[in-house]
């Protein structure tokens, strides 16, 4: 509608423009289709390789990715893949750091690089993984992705320590 309207005000500008407008949108598409792509590779190697996590796919536009936790879960997972970490999100809980160190002192975050930091209003642990680009190939990136993956289970067995009692297996500490 927009490129319409632009090539109808018939100036070599709103020519200029209409050109422009077309080609970021096919670009655009491009982007979402590579995007696309590069996640279902990664939720095809989770499943391959750690089945017992699951991940949220839906209408990818975004480059960070939500693992499903227990429903009514007090936290959220999330795999920053641009930004090269894992969270694990305690909505609220930004003002209370304190109170989520207490709860997660015994399982000694610092010497499993797991940092807990303020990040908005939530409180939350992070594991620092490399970063992805969701526009290269995923194969040249899957080694890569898997550290975000064993990042993820970590925190996922944290979360589950911490409120169902279960111990962390030690292969994955």
């Amino acid at each position: 509608m927009l490129e319409e309207w632009f090539n109808g005000t018939n100036t070599l500008k709103g020519k200029y423009r209409a050109s422009l407008l077309k080609t970021a949108c096919e670009k655009a598409a491009y982007s979402n289709e590579r995007i696309k792509a590069f996640f279902k590779s990664y939720d095809e190697l989770l499943q391959a390789r750690l089945p017992e996590l699951k991940i949220s796919l839906g209408n990818r536009v975004s480059t960070w990715l939500t693992y499903k936790l227990p429903k009514n879960a007090s936290a959220n997972l999330m795999h920053k893949t641009e930004e090269g970490y894992v969270d694990l999100h305690y909505a609220g809980m930004g003002d209370k750091l304190e109170e989520l160190r207490k709860r997660f002192n015994e399982f000694e975050l610092s010497g499993r690089k797991i940092k807990d930091l303020q990040t908005g209003k939530s409180g939350t642990l992070r594991i620092n993984v490399p970063k992805l680009n969701p526009l290269e190939s995923f194969e040249l990136q899957k080694e890569e992705a898997y550290q975000g993956m064993v990042a993820a289970l970590r925190l996922t067995y944290l979360y589950e320590a911490e409120t169902k009692n279960r111990v962390i297996p030690s292969s994955i500490k």
